[in-house]
């Protein structure tokens, strides 16, 4: 079983940022950065809804990623 990670900010954002500017797929960024696809859809999920702030907000206990 994978240990749970934590990820900054910026690298959220840089992963969200992968897929929706630099054209790659989610499932290149995923590889690259080991990450499970569910996770990279919150993000994007969560950058659509509500930019930027989300990720630097605190989000324990609320199903934040």
């Amino acid at each position: 079983m994978r240990k749970n990670r934590k990820f900054s900010a910026e690298f959220k954002l840089q992963c969200v940022k992968e897929v929706l500017e630099e054209y790659k797929s989610h499932k290149e960024v995923c590889r690259k950065y080991q990450l499970d696809s569910h996770q990279l859809r919150k993000w994007m999920e969560h950058y659509h809804n509500d930019g930027e702030k989300y990720f630097y907000e605190e989000h324990r206990g609320k199903g934040g990623g």
